[in-house]
């Protein structure tokens, strides 16, 4: 049995030998870097590099260290393409291991890179540099394991499993084990593509990836500044940050797969686009993305708020060899006013504020690259994704309260299958203007130039609604309660060619109609004053005579109705009719054509003055025996005469010569038919006379029972 002493002895010498072997464990690491010198390797690991890469790394001095940690640390990086354009570079690059972790089975690996500066650049070619740094090398992992199974093959055939049995699981537990800490600091990431106009510059990146595992949430934080530009007027600029959070799950769990969670503020960007969108700094604005993919599908959901927009979509489909699923549109306000108001304010005439300089120094030669860009053109790449030529989906919309040229459309909801890069929209209804529509059609991106068609049925439209809307061609044309129904056939998604490339046909009927901009009434009245006046020019008989007073002419209608087309971004109505409100106004009927590029008009009608407001009709004349109650009528019929208008709907311009010309025509054909008449009479007084005369009383009697007195 040990006595106390000895048991306290021999405790004094285990802790000892224990500190002792520390100890020499300790001076073994810290004594690795006298004897061990990595900076010797650089020249290698260089030219190992380079193997693997089109382009040339140069590296600074290199240290290594396993004080408690595997560290190691570059004293500078820098890497260039082919072209010797510098690609990366970078003050110091270093990472490190934890000894403690590794015993633990968990290890913790941490990546540094300070002020980076990573420069991507697209040629004319469409390829990015980037991209094209590694050298396409053949798998090694595939060929060792090809090697392995060739030299197996005669073990297997003798029915051994060796190869199963030895399956490196350790290493697999270690890799899902392994946990990565990332961090970026300063970096400068430069994005530049000459072809279109796009400059995009992050400076001031700051990306911290904590805690990243397959086996637990991790979490990354990307911080920066932002100073792009795109093209000659569009810019965005200010602090940008993006939380995001990702889940990797394990395969043999029930919910294999990853999920990603993304949110930004954008409260503090600047955000100004070519198409008149602006976002004023400090303005709420943010992003927010759930995407989840499992072993059954992948689905995301997605929003965006910005002034005066809110968007959301959900999607999921099966996977991304398989692009098949569902994708769901919804939005509970869409002010499309709001966002766009610089753009109505630039075609008013305002100067644009990225453009300051370039007003001061005068007007500049418009080159090929400033021109705006092509719809069309955007979709090739879109057409050879394989992605896009594959995908299935079925794509519902939803929306509310959307404003756009001051119209409200209260609701919108639609059903479309993309298939194929075929759009088909098999139902679309939406609430406008008071009144209900309905329409289908279908749109073709894989073509060339994108074809489309479409039918619409619209009832119930209250025009008066739109009165104070933006829209030259409903605030100036006609309000009343419209029914109209068309369908059309287009290509060509840029809005100059489409309003030329369309065509198509339909009808319409607006009911207690009133023009707004044409006052028919008020022309008329002062057309038949001065139509008048050439009359009297060319009737001398009606010398002194003076036009009745007229009654107050309205250009309130029944109904104003038409059958028309539009070819070429012409509108045409060959059978326009409106019918006058009972006492109040002029029928009106004939020719009109509405340009659609900038609402030019041209009206071809023949007035009917059906109720006499004019008091044209009642312009007689009499004189010499020559009598004519309705000089300006044909035979018992209303007052009737062409009008000629001109212009735009926004300025028309009334032609007072058309009405004159057809006027004196009727005026000179009644009193040639006056005249006429009245010599007949004459002529036959005298004949009947001379008859008498010279007949006898017997026959003069006779003729005068035929004649009269």
């Amino acid at each position: 049995m040990t006595s106390p002493i000895q048991s306290s002895v021999l405790q004094k010498k285990i802790i000892l030998g224990v500190c002792s072997g520390v100890g020499i464990i300790i001076l073994f690491l810290a004594s690795i870097p006298l004897w061990f010198d990595i900076e010797h390797y650089r020249p290698e690991v260089v030219s190992i590099s380079e193997k693997f890469l089109n382009g040339k790394l140069t590296l600074g001095k290199l240290t290594f260290s396993v004080w408690g940690k595997l560290r190691f640390k570059v004293d500078g990086l820098a890497l260039t393409d082919l072209a010797g354009e510098k690609v990366l570079a970078a003050k110091y690059f270093e990472g490190e291991i934890s000894l403690p972790s590794i015993f633990s089975k968990s290890p913790c690996v941490v990546f540094a890179l300070d002020k980076p500066e990573i420069n991507i650049t697209k040629s004319k070619q469409g390829k990015i540099n980037v991209l094209n740094l590694l050298k396409i090398q053949p798998d090694p992992l595939a060929y060792r394991q090809e090697k392995i199974n060739q030299e197996s093959e005669p073990r297997q055939k003798k029915g051994s499993n060796a190869l199963q049995n030895i399956a490196p699981s350790y290493l697999s537990e270690f890799i899902n084990r392994l946990q990565v800490d990332l961090r970026l600091t300063h970096a400068q990431i430069l994005y530049r593509d000459p072809a279109a106009e796009v400059n995009l510059a992050f400076k001031n990146v700051n990306i911290e990836a904590t805690h990243f595992s397959l086996l637990r949430p991790s979490q990354i934080m990307i911080a920066a500044d932002l100073e792009t530009r795109f093209g000659k007027t569009s810019l965005v600029k200010g602090p940008f940050e993006l939380k995001t959070e990702i889940d990797f799950r394990p395969e043999a769990s029930d919910s294999a797969g990853l999920r990603v969670q993304a949110s930004s503020d954008l409260t503090k960007l600047e955000i100004v686009l070519a198409n008149g969108f602006k976002k004023k700094k400090g303005e709420a604005a943010s992003f927010l993305c759930d995407l989840v993919k499992t072993a059954k599908d992948i689905k995301g959901d997605f929003s965006l708020q910005v002034p005066g927009f809110q968007l959301s979509m959900r999607t999921k489909m099966v996977s991304f060899d398989r692009p098949e699923g569902d994708i769901q549109f919804s939005s509970a306000v869409m002010d499309l006013d709001k966002m766009f108001a610089d753009k109505e304010r630039g075609e008013s005439g305002e100067t644009d504020p990225l453009n300051k300089k370039e007003s001061a120094r005068g007007p500049e030669k418009v080159t090929s690259s400033q021109k705006t860009e092509s719809l069309d053109e955007m979709l090739v790449e879109l057409r050879q994704n394989s992605f896009f030529k594959n995908s299935v989906f079925n794509i519902k919309g939803n929306f509310k309260n959307i404003k756009t040229k001051g119209i409200l459309i209260p609701f919108l909801e639609s059903f479309a299958i993309l298939k194929g890069g075929v759009i088909s929209l098999k139902q679309l209804k939406i609430d406008l203007l008071g009144g209900q529509g309905t329409a289908t059609g279908e749109l073709n991106l894989i073509t060339p130039i994108p074809t489309y068609r479409l039918s619409a049925e619209f009832k119930g439209l209250q025009l008066a609604q739109a009165i104070d809307s933006q829209s030259e061609l409903l605030k100036n044309s006609v309000i009343g309660k419209a029914q109209f129904q068309f369908s059309g056939k287009g290509e060509g998604l840029n809005p100059e060619m489409a309003k030329t490339k369309f065509s198509g046909r339909g009808s319409f009927k607006v009911t207690e109609a009133r023009f707004i901009s044409l006052d028919v009434g008020r022309w008329v009245g002062q057309g038949i004053g001065s139509s008048f006046l050439k009359v009297v020019e060319q009737v001398p008989l009606l010398k002194g005579k003076q036009m009745p007073s007229q009654v107050k002419i309205e250009s309130r209608y029944d109904f104003i109705s038409s059958d028309f087309t539009i070819n070429k971004g012409l509108l045409e109505a060959p059978n326009f009719i409106a019918k006058a409100v009972s006492q109040k106004g002029l029928d009106l009927k004939g020719l009109t054509e509405l340009t659609l590029k900038d609402c030019g008009l041209k009206a071809r009608w023949q007035v009917i003055d059906t109720y006499n407001l004019t008091k044209a009709r009642d312009i007689s004349l009499e004189q010499g025996g020559v009598k004519i109650e309705h000089l300006l009528a044909e035979d018992n019929s209303p007052v009737s005469f062409p009008i000629e208008i001109d212009g735009t709907c926004q300025a028309p311009q009334f032609n007072y010569e058309a009405m004159s010309g057809p006027l004196i025509k009727v005026a000179l054909k009644n009193v040639a038919l006056g005249v006429s008449k009245r010599l007949t009479q004459e002529l036959g007084k005298r004949l009947q006379t001379e008859i008498i005369h010279r007949a006898g009383k017997p026959l003069g009697d006779a003729l005068k029972n035929i004649f009269g007195k």
